[in-house]
């Protein structure tokens, strides 16, 4: 009986399921709007407010602040960019212009309608009451401050006679002299207001162009200008937000260029210059620092072009920003050569010439150089100012060009890199060489350490080791800073350090660092599972910290920064690790007990979900972190640290629920190498066992990691929609690719086409005489490989393919401007040679040679703005494909990158690519233009998207 009741109970809730069913409906491309994401998740310092946005894709987002322990939410429309105050007292954010206002103004090419302008909104979460304030530009809280902010908006000011900017009188000689409607003339201003919401107090400035608070809130720095006949007066001021007494410090004709305080507001320091002259003259402005102490009369002038200590040629550079050591001990500036004038332009432009030279000495190729010039332009070279001492030192130079601080900028030691020697060798090496520098401050030398360099993890958060790992023997070194003594530190670990699933023609790299403990006693590194503590002095023997609970149970244990503000690892109390199981993919968190502690090891939370922690409240036991999986989106939960009593806070799409989605499983199968591979298979929520469902393909690399990944449908940049697919009664499989070096093309077929019948022969569900291919960029390419070599797929859609890796290999990647070489050579295409030295892996893994082999329908993306993969390359494929009149289309967005980013393009892609595969798998009429094509002369004025018998 108790049977019977069982199997009825089963029967109804099958019945109800079957009907919820059939009350959903398939998601269409008009659905992509309902769909929102929950983005800047914060939680305030107290631990009672959390903020966060809810943005639809396209629309009006809202501003959520939740306070916890009321369980009550208000919402702003179209509240942005919020942030709470360092003592909890208030939340500060951005109200955005309607959404369809701003269309509006983007068809009607209208800039300054005054709608456009954000508004500041300020709540005092005590009672709740919001201030308003319109025309916003700017606005900064401080993060450690307590009950001031400060922001800046336009102002509209009538024009005193004698108030004119440069260049402002010659237009106002051209107005008219009667204003019939005698209206008075106006001048746009940035005004600033420096604002105590909690007492209501505000102190406002003219003409402010820029200004700055210190963290701790307790001063505030800012700029005003002031025009007096041809030339702008500048003046510095700051306001002491304990006394509400404001001082002019500096007032001088010239330009500031950086502006910085210290932590506790008691340094300040400016880049300034007095060079008046216009930006389009053959002179340059050179630039001077100035320092200042609040008490002090005035800031002094410490450092310009003829100091002492600084380069020939040389000043101040006005592009790096200031910035002071934890301790406000050491103060951090950029120096550089002062630019060269602008030659005058003397002869017509149509008598000028405009070449670009290409050197086989060139340390980097023309394009790169160019993609880089506005930066280098730029490019500053960090020094260093005492000001207890009135001490210079230049930190970097022209050779060794990048410095890494240790200690927020208070440690002894510094290590710096020289990459220049083996710029050249990029273009095909991928390893970023360099030659190491160790920096010691204190007695101002400077000594290389090490020459071409690899695995070098820089350098310990007190200054006194640098760690780094050595692939020739799999172990990790110290170089101890003082005494220059160098030291094995993982000898006696029986486990490898480094990455043990590694597929690329390089070095393998190791697992990683998780951080270091105080005063640099011990260094956390990871192997593939577990956390090893090593003594970076190499006396104690390593140890298992996780003592190879991972490894046993295949968990992946890693350190999880709770405050980011942390340099060291702070082994007194727990510290948070994620878990995630790579053969289950079941995740979580765990808390281990350093100081070994009874019980050392806790598990916190565990589920066959994602897991990712946010943040936690810097004055209170509260954490937020986010949970979702491929059906549940990954709302956000508050809880205390060890996650008990988890509460919900987000609902970001419950829209959900009235549509059809699916379902994934981790499958497992055996390639034709006989290695045991695993993947993804999603199925329709409304499958029926008894019916065959089409199937979609599609791969990158390995994916299987990603079971519990939620995605948003939204229109394509590159791929399909899994959720799409789903819905719309497609089954997809993604499989896991390993790779065999020198043959990508081979290996991709291995994996695809094993896994692919594998499916077929386990599911009777799968219809196997309709199964399409999908894939992009690196996917795109094997797409093309594998359609060489068999016909079992009915369609494909190869997104931005390699089709030649003969004429790809010497190819500029435009986006950075590098050298492909690397690629081919070492990375993501796996040939392990140069083309001279292995010729035939480019031939065989190159498609255009086998392009007469194909007989599946193939349609192609690829842009003519892609940074990436060369457009040539889809043109090659297709241009064959053409003449071997073979079926292929080949869809090209104009002043598109390699993924979509226009959202009207990505539209049209989602369309385009469901009709064809609708067509080909499910037995749709082709759309007009798969069968017909569109011409050029009809593009922009029909879609070709009507169906056609």
């Amino acid at each position: 009986m108790k049977k019977l009741k069982l199997v009825l109970i089963l029967l109804a809730s099958i019945t109800i399921s079957l009907s919820a069913n059939e009350e959903k409906k398939p998601l269409t491309h008009d659905d992509y709007d309902h769909w929102k994401s929950l983005n800047r998740p914060v939680i305030s310092s107290n631990g009672d407010w959390i903020g966060y946005q809810v943005n639809p894709q396209d629309g009006d987002g809202i501003l959520c602040i939740h306070e916890i322990d009321a369980e009550i939410t208000d919402t702003v429309v179209r509240g942005s960019g919020h942030v709470f105050s360092g003592n909890s007292e208030f939340i500060a954010y951005r109200i955005v212009p309607e959404n369809e206002r701003v269309r509006q103004a983007k068809i009607e090419d209208d800039k300054d309608e005054e709608e456009l302008d954000d508004t500041l909104g300020v709540m005092t979460l005590g009672n709740r009451e919001t201030t308003h304030f319109p025309d916003l530009k700017s606005f900064k809280v401080p993060p450690k401050g307590e009950n001031w902010m400060a922001f800046v908006y336009e102002h509209e000011k009538e024009v005193d006679e004698n108030d004119t900017t440069p260049g402002e009188q010659g237009e106002q000689d051209e107005q008219e002299e009667n204003n019939e409607n005698d209206t008075p003339e106006t001048k746009v201003i940035d005004n600033l207001v420096i604002f105590n919401p909690l007492e209501d107090k505000k102190h406002e400035f003219e003409n402010v162009s820029q200004y700055q608070i210190s963290d701790k809130g307790s001063l505030m720095a800012f700029v005003t200008e002031e025009c007096q006949d041809t030339v702008t007066i500048n003046t510095l001021n700051i306001f002491d937000t304990e006394t509400e007494s404001h001082s002019e410090i500096f007032t001088q004709e010239g330009e500031f260029a950086q502006l910085k305080i210290d932590e506790e507001g008691e340094q300040l320091a400016f880049v300034f210059t007095s060079d008046t002259n216009n930006d389009n003259n053959n002179d340059v402005k050179t630039y001077e620092l100035y320092y200042y102490e609040p008490g002090e009369e005035a800031p002094s002038m410490i450092a310009d072009s003829s100091s002492d200590w600084i380069f020939n040629g040389w000043h101040i550079s006005p592009h790096q920003h200031l910035s002071f050591s934890e301790s406000g001990d050491r103060m951090f500036f950029g120096t550089a050569p002062i630019p060269e004038p602008e030659p005058e332009d003397t002869i017509p432009e149509d008598e000028q010439y405009s070449l670009d030279i290409w050197h086989w000495q060139d340390s980097k190729l023309q394009p790169q150089q160019k993609v880089e010039l506005e930066r280098e332009k730029s490019r500053s070279y960090e020094a260093m100012y005492k000001p207890n001492e009135n001490d210079f030192w230049q930190l970097e130079d022209t050779v060794m060009r990048n410095v890494n601080k240790a200690g927020k900028g208070d440690a002894r030691f510094a290590v710096g890199y020289d990459y220049q020697p083996y710029q050249i060798k990029t273009s095909w090496d991928i390893n970023r060489y360099r030659d190491v520098y160790v920096l010691d401050i204190e007695e101002r030398e400077k000594e290389k350490v090490f020459e071409k360099a690899t695995f070098i993890y820089g350098i310990s958060p007190g200054g006194k080791y640098i760690a780094y790992f050595d692939s020739d023997d799999s172990h990790w070194y110290t170089l101890n800073n003082e005494t220059g003594q160098t030291t094995i530190i993982s000898e006696g670990v029986d486990v490898p350090l480094y990455r043990e699933v590694w597929d690329q023609p390089r070095p393998t790299p190791p697992s990683g660092i998780a951080g270091w403990f105080e005063d640099d006693e011990a260094v956390l590194v990871y192997d593939d599972y577990d956390i090893w503590k090593l003594d970076p002095a190499g006396e104690e023997e390593p140890e298992n910290i996780t003592e190879g609970r991972g490894r046993d149970s295949y968990n992946r244990y890693r350190y999880i920064q709770t405050d980011r503000e942390e340099i060291f690892i702070d082994k007194s109390e727990p510290i948070l690790l994620s878990v995630f199981n790579e053969k289950t993919k079941v995740a979580g968190f765990c808390h281990i007990d350093l100081d070994r502690r009874r019980p050392f090891f806790t598990n916190l939370i565990s589920d066959d979900y994602s897991f990712r922690f946010v943040d936690e409240a810097r004055d209170d036991d509260k954490i937020i972190w986010r949970k979702g999986d491929f059906q549940e989106y990954n709302d956000l939960y508050v809880s205390s640290p060890d996650f008990s009593d988890p509460e919900r806070i987000s609902d970001a799409n419950p829209q959900q629920d009235e549509y059809l989605w699916g379902d994934v499983e981790l499958v497992e199968w055996t390639d034709f190498n006989n290695d045991t591979l695993q993947g993804l298979l999603y199925t329709p929520e409304n499958m029926d066992p008894d019916k065959e469902y089409p199937m979609l393909v599609y791969f990158y690399e390995r994916s299987s990691d990603g079971k519990h990944r939620h995605f948003t449908p939204s229109p394509s940049r590159s791929v399909i929609s899994r959720p799409f697919c789903t819905s719309n009664g497609y089954i997809i499989f993604v499989p896991d690719i390993k790779y065999q070096i020198g043959y990508p093309g081979q290996s991709a077929y291995n994996a695809v086409v094993s896994g692919t019948q594998s499916m077929i022969e386990r599911y009777d569900f799968i219809d196997n005489e309709n199964i399409g291919l999908q894939g992009q960029s690196w996917g795109g390419y094997q797409i093309a490989w594998i359609v060489t070599r068999t016909n079992m797929f009915k369609a494909a859609m190869a997104g931005t393919p390699v089709s030649n890796m003969i004429s790809a290999y010497g190819g500029i990647r435009w986006a950075t401007g590098r050298s492909r070489q690397f690629q081919y050579e070492q990375t993501q295409s796996r040939l392990g040679g140069s083309l001279w030295e292995k010729p035939h892996l480019y031939y065989e893994n190159s498609p255009i040679f086998f392009a007469d082999k194909i007989e599946t329908p193939l349609l192609i993306m690829h842009n003519d703005d892609d940074g990436a993969v060369p457009w040539y390359q889809g043109i090659e494929l297709f241009t064959a494909l053409r003449r071997l009149q073979k079926p292929a289309w080949m869809l090209s967005y104009n002043d598109e990158a390699h993924n979509l980013r226009g959202r009207g393009n990505r539209m049209d892609l989602s369309i385009r690519m469901h009709q064809f595969f609708d067509h080909f798998l499910k037995g749709d009429p082709p759309p007009k233009w798969l069968k017909y094509g569109r011409p050029a002369i009809d593009k922009g004025r029909e879609s070709g998207y009507e169906l056609v018998e």
